[in-house]
This record gives C-alpha cells, structure tokens and sequence, in this order.
C-alpha cells in the first residue's frame, strides 16, 4: 500500500465507525498475515512473525499492514527494487560513511525506502566495507566514502580481541560476489547462496570466529536492527 492509498484509506475510514473501522483493519491484516506465514519456511511462529513486523512498523512510521502488505509485494516480486528508490547505496541516505577503528567492525544506517529494515556492512579495513547492496545486486567490496548512509549512522566494534576481528574482516571478503537474498522473513543465519546485508555481516563474525551476535530476539533471522543493538558489541561512532 502506498502513501496515497494510505491517505486515502485514512479519508474513508474518518467516516466510518472507529469500532467498526478497526475491526475490519484487524481481520484483513489477520487475514494477511495467516496467508503471509503459510509462504514461509515455517521456522517462524505466528507471534513471532507479527512481533517482527510490529518492530519494522515502529521504525519506520508505518502501520503494521501497510508493512506487511510491502514485504508480501517484496516476496511475489523478488528481483524488482523496493519502492520508492532502488536498493543502491543512496537509499539509505547522502551522508559518506567514514573509516574504522579495525577490520572487523560494522556499520548501521536507518534507510530511506518505504519500509526501514535498515542496512549494515563489515569494514574489512580501516577504510574499505564488504557489504550486500540489494536486490539485483552481488556483495562486494568497496571504499567505506562512497557508502551513503543517514545523519545518525553508527560504528560499532565486537567486545573481542583484534585476531578474532580479523578472522570476521577474512570470512567477509569470502562472500564477496554472492547475490541478494530477499527472503527477509525466513530464516537466515547461515552463509548458503545469496546473502542479505545483516545476514552477511552476522555470517562474517559467526562462521568466522564462532561469534553469534544476535543477542536481541535469539529467533532464527537477524535484521540490521539485530546488530545495532547487540550486546556484544560498542557503538563508538556516531555520524
């Protein structure tokens, strides 16, 4: 749904009683959602999946069915780039990313596309990011200065020693190459066939130096967000 149906709909729904107004939202978001689940791998429980969505909704100034009437969208049209910018480096914003501290460390950035998954990228140097762009899109490795990010972007650091930040920095580059998983909802913690961009950098830390660090939820997907508020990581860098 996009933000003119979305004013549209509001303009209807003024006229029609809230009681009933909310009820019809609830069964056709309910409905949404069972037919939404039945698509997945079924690694994912339906609270868990409408927890999921709720969070995505709460980052993004969107109600919960506008959220998941995109993702559906997303999922019958995996190879077409999300609305309203393509999944270049400038949809998640116009501020340049700037250098680490050490290989190892990764970056998170709010986005501008209609719905804010946000988006991540592992520095494998103090300059230099291996990340997964997006859909039609391989992981590959570039200057962190022409990564755009948002006013508010982070850098953080693992709470590790500098040899396992290297091991994370060398299993990193291996992906370089891959292409885009766009599976967001299924399960993604492991590093098999295309890579989305927190799956990458959780990937790089866990098969690189036995590091899990999604601490958030412990479900079975890690989201940029996952890694912004890991606990095994420090936010040094705020941009």
């Amino acid at each position: 749904m996009n933000r003119k149906v979305s004013v549209l709909v509001a303009f209807v729904l003024a006229f029609v009683p809230v009681g009933y107004a909310q009820a019809q939202e609830a069964s056709s978001y309910d409905a949404k959602l069972d037919s939404f689940l039945s698509e997945l791998d079924g690694e994912l429980s339906r609270e868990a999946l409408d927890e999921q969505i709720q969070d995505i909704a709460n980052n993004s100034d969107l109600s919960k069915e506008e959220v998941l009437d995109y993702e559906i969208w997303q999922m019958q049209h995996p190879d077409e780039a999300p609305a309203p910018v393509p999944p270049t480096r400038a949809a998640h914003g116009d501020t340049p990313l700037v250098t680490a501290n050490h290989a190892g460390d990764f970056f998170y950035t709010d986005s501008i596309t209609f719905v804010n998954h946000g988006h991540t990228g592992i520095y494998t140097a103090q300059g230099t990011v291996v990340e997964a762009p997006g859909p039609k899109q391989s992981a590959h490795s570039v200057g962190a200065s022409s990564i755009k990010v948002k006013k508010g972007a982070v850098i953080r650091r693992v709470n590790t020693n500098n040899t396992n930040k290297d091991k994370a920095a060398a299993r990193a580059r291996t992906y370089i190459g891959r292409g885009y998983n766009s599976a967001f909802f299924n399960a993604n913690k492991d590093d098999k066939g295309g890579m989305n961009c927190s799956q990458l950098v959780w990937a790089a830390w866990w098969y690189g130096a036995g590091i899990d660090l999604d601490t958030r939820n412990n479900d079975n997907i890690v989201w940029p967000r996952d890694l912004r508020d890991s606990t095994k990581a420090t936010t040094y860098r705020t941009i």
